[in-house]
């Protein structure tokens, strides 16, 4: 109907639907191309709110797929729009998203800067599960770089998403606290903070977490040498973990587990986790190095197209030049023209006047 009217306002819309619903069915490469499409349309209809939640929904469909160029690229530009709208929640979460694809490219410092952005514009909007979001974010960072500064945004988060009784977030701040203590060798406070974070997601039902967080009590006990507290909590992560296919927590469980029967003097079941834990290792690894070269294909492919239309608006600038020098010669040659023109009639003007005033002489 909108395509036997013409109307571009309808036409958008259309593409945009229906792109969602590839996408949900997980028919990326038709949702890809009707969002392609959809951008087209409001472009032409000037909608830049919907040109910015597709350009975010490209993104989120690039990360996915590792295309991390694209995905930035995407990012950005449904970043532009949000500021040119002055759309201060838009502004306030698209940086923290960009930040998130910068740290899956391990680029901890460029991560940090994005979450730094986002958080700033959420605290002037008072968007208060946005600077939770952030500080979290932000302290997880901090984490991965070993910087004391993870303690104070973590536990900035913690206060906050305990106000707002946010359940996923208390347990996210809670579970990296406890990394935090457990980094630093302190495993009272670490238990302190993991057991908070696992009653709270036990109590929620909230399965994903729990598998990580009975990793991390099963560490400290490991460490602690309490095997058999050990052996409980890593076998419940165990369970979580196959049950959720969390390959790599099932990698992380099925090491400790050959060392708790290794040190109990088990050597079959340790052989039996360490067998376990290779393949996974390894599976894991190949995994990487998979999306890693993916990667850099995506890189590779981004940077030769982006040269080639680099390339292509450079000719186009210099035909533009090249033209518009033409017209500035050809005005410049009427202009002279005309100025010639002009003091020739003057000249012939002047001629007739003084013979018409010699011819009135001569007549008197």
């Amino acid at each position: 109907m909108a395509q036997s009217t013409g109307i571009s306002k309808d036409m958008g819309p259309c593409f945009v639907n229906r792109a969602q619903s590839f996408n949900r069915l997980g028919r990326i490469d038709e949702a890809i191309k009707d969002y392609t499409e959809a951008l087209h349309w409001l472009t032409k209809a000037n909608d830049k709110q919907r040109a910015a939640t597709v350009y975010n929904n490209l993104g989120a469909i690039y990360t996915t797929q590792g295309n991390y160029p694209l995905a930035l690229e995407n990012m950005h530009n449904a970043l532009r729009i949000r500021e040119e709208l002055n759309e201060k929640q838009g502004v306030s979460t698209t940086p923290g998203t960009i930040g998130s694809i910068y740290n899956a490219r391990k680029d901890f410092q460029k991560a940090l800067e994005y979450n730094f952005r986002s958080l700033k514009i959420a605290e002037e909007i008072d968007a208060k599960h946005n600077v939770a979001a952030c500080l979290l974010n932000i302290g997880t960072l901090y984490l991965q770089l070993k910087d004391t500064m993870a303690f104070e945004h973590l536990e900035k988060a913690l206060k906050i998403s305990q106000e707002l009784k946010i359940i996923p977030l208390q347990v996210g701040v809670l579970t990296n606290l406890g990394a935090y203590y457990l980094e630093k060798n302190d495993h009272a406070e670490a238990l302190k903070y993991l057991m908070k974070a696992l009653q709270i997601a036990e109590t929620a039902q909230n399965l994903l977490p729990q598998s990580r967080i009975n990793f991390h009590i099963a560490k400290i006990y490991y460490q602690q040498e309490k095997m058999q507290l050990a052996l409980k909590y890593a076998n419940r992560s165990l369970t979580l973990a196959n049950k959720l296919q969390q390959i790599e927590v099932q990698n992380d469980v099925n090491r400790i587990l050959s060392k708790i029967y290794a040190s109990q003097h088990d050597y079959k079941n340790a052989y039996k986790y360490h067998v376990e834990y290779k393949a996974l290792n390894d599976s894991i690894f190949k995994e990487e190095n998979t999306k890693s070269i993916i990667e850099k294909e995506f890189t590779y492919k981004f940077d030769k197209e982006k040269q080639a239309l680099e390339l292509e608006q450079q000719k186009k600038d210099i035909v533009r030049q090249a033209e518009k020098k033409r017209q500035t010669l050809i005005i410049v040659a009427q202009l002279a023209g005309f100025l010639l023109i002009s003091v020739f009639a003057g000249f012939v003007y002047r001629s007739y006047k003084a013979k018409h005033r010699t011819n009135l002489i001569l007549i008197k």
